[in-house]
C-alpha cells in the first residue's frame, strides 16, 4: 500500500449506508475489502463514488458563464450606447455570478448523485449481505 493511500478512509457498509443518509463525506474514499464485492466491481463503485466527491462544477459553471456572456453581448447589442457605469457593472458581475452559481448547482448535483450511489450500494451490499447470513 503506498503513503497516499494510508490517509484515505476504509469505509465498511453501516458507514456507506451513513453516507447514504446525508453524512458529511470525506474528499476521497476506499471501499473496505471485507465488503461482499469482488474487486474489479468494489474499484468500480470506488472510481464512481470519488468521481461525485472530486466534483468541482466546472462544466455547470461554464454553462452558467457561457448563459451570462450570452445575455450581456444580447443586451449589448439592442441597448442604448454608450452604458452607463451601472451597466458596465452589470455586465461584468452577472457572468461572474452566473458562472459561480453554476459551480454550486453542479457541485450540490453531484453530492445528491454521490449520496444516491452510496444507498444504491447499500442496497446491494444489504441484500447479498441477507443472503450470504450473518456467519459469512
Amino acid at each position: 500500500m503506498s503513503d497516499t493511500n494510508t490517509h484515505i478512509p476504509l469505509l465498511n457498509a453501516e458507514q456507506l449506508a451513513r453516507l447514504g443518509d446525508g453524512l458529511a463525506p470525506p474528499a476521497c474514499l476506499r471501499l473496505d475489502v471485507s465488503l461482499p464485492l469482488a474487486a474489479d466491481e468494489r474499484s468500480m463503485w470506488e472510481r464512481r463514488l470519488n468521481r461525485f466527491l472530486k466534483s468541482c462544477g466546472c462544466a455547470e459553471g461554464a454553462i452558467g458563464l457561457f448563459v451570462g456572456v450570452a445575455i450581456v453581448v444580447l443586451a449589448y447589442l439592442v441597448g442604448d450606447q454608450p452604458w452607463s457605469r451601472r451597466k458596465v457593472i452589470a455586465a461584468v458581475v452577472l457572468p461572474l455570478a452566473l458562472f459561480a452559481g453554476g459551480k454550486w448547482v453542479g457541485r450540490w448535483l453531484d453530492r445528491r448523485r454521490f449520496r444516491q450511489e452510496c444507498r444504491r450500494l447499500s442496497s446491494r451490499l444489504g441484500v447479498e449481505i441477507a443472503q450470504r447470513g450473518p456467519h459469512e
